[in-house]
């Protein structure tokens, strides 16, 4: 028996000691393609921020006309509840008075997938 890939296998399902990576969807409810430069740009810079200040470890992201896509880890103390909320507070506040016109707002809830191999990182 080969020790080394016997204790490989040992540790497949063991817990790391790693930031765990997280892949998040928020969306416009109802989806209308509207967010333009200027409300990209607030997602960017809540971005910028979180990475800023050590909140997150941002590994990529895209705005889309009704949604958004990020993929990143969270830093200590954050949770992913206590985060989205955080980000979503300055980007719902800075966006507001767009969404408003065009009668759409944020989603309360969102999508995520905990990205468990590199398959999925992919």
């Amino acid at each position: 028996m080969n020790l080394e890939s016997h204790s490989r296998n040992l540790r497949l399902n063991r817990f790391r000691d790693e930031p765990a990576t997280f892949f998040i969807t928020k969306c416009l409810l109802p989806k209308k393609p509207i967010l333009n430069r200027e409300a990209t740009e607030v997602i960017v810079s809540a971005f910028a921020f979180a990475i800023q200040e050590q909140r997150i470890y941002l590994r990529a992201f895209v705005v889309m006309p009704d949604h958004w896509h990020a993929l990143f880890a969270l830093r200590e103390p954050w949770t992913l509840p206590k985060f989205i909320h955080a980000l979503m507070s300055y980007v719902a506040g800075k966006t507001f008075n767009l969404l408003k016109r065009h009668e759409t707002s944020w989603q309360d809830s969102y999508y995520d997938t905990f990205v468990k191999t590199a398959r999925q990182f992919v």
